[in-house]
C-alpha cells in the first residue's frame, strides 16, 4: 500500500525531529511508526478479558471501578520498576 500524508509544517518539523533522532530518514520513521501502532491491540482487546472477569464475576460498578484503579497503579509502578503497595 501507497500513501500520500499532508501534514501541516509543524508536525512535519516534529517527525523529522524525531527521524533524525534515531538516525532514520522521514519515511522510513513515518513507516516505523505506523508499523508499530498498526500490531498495537485495541483497548477493547487489552480490556476484554478484564471485563469477562468482572462479568463472570459477578461485580459491582465500584468493585470494578476499584479493581481498575489497583490495576493501573500496579501496572504504573511495574513500568518504574518500583513495588506497588496497595
Amino acid at each position: 500500500m501507497t500513501l500520500n500524508l499532508k501534514l501541516d509544517p509543524a508536525e512535519e518539523h516534529a517527525l523529522a525531529k524525531k527521524a533524525q533522532a534515531v538516525g532514520m530518514d522521514v519515511a522510513a520513521y513515518a513507516l516505523r511508526v505506523l508499523r508499530c501502532d498498526a500490531k498495537r491491540p485495541s483497548l477493547d482487546e487489552i480490556l476484554a478479558p478484564v471485563r469477562a472477569k468482572f462479568v463472570r464475576d459477578g461485580l459491582s460498578d465500584e468493585q470494578v471501578a476499584e479493581q481498575y484503579e489497583t490495576e493501573k497503579h500496579a501496572e504504573r509502578a511495574a513500568r518504574r520498576g518500583r513495588p506497588f503497595n496497595e
